[in-house]
């Protein structure tokens, strides 16, 4: 089984996220809907360390309250978990 890609290997982080702008609505309501179906596809696994916060949004663009409001809500929805000094990981 090949190693996940480390939350700063900008470039796969960059080819994964490809187009998620793609589709109608606010921006952190596509970054949601793109990283779910990421997950749901198993491109993204299961205890796999995302970017922190401002990485992302430094890699997409988009301000931090963008990226965080995605991934609080992912994390609502039960596809991440989040720990302070941990990161955020998709679930198990």
């Amino acid at each position: 089984m090949p190693t996940p890609p480390s939350p700063t290997d900008a470039p796969h982080w960059a080819a994964l996220l490809r187009g998620w702008r793609d589709h109608p609505g606010p921006l952190h309501t596509r970054l949601h809907t793109h990283l779910q179906h990421a997950i749901e596809r198993g491109e993204l696994t299961p205890g796999q360390r995302l970017p922190a916060e401002r990485a992302l949004a430094t890699l997409l663009g988009v301000s931090r309250a963008t990226a965080v409001t995605a991934l609080d809500d992912l994390t609502a929805s039960g596809h991440l978990t989040r720990h302070v000094g941990r990161g955020t990981h998709v679930a198990p």
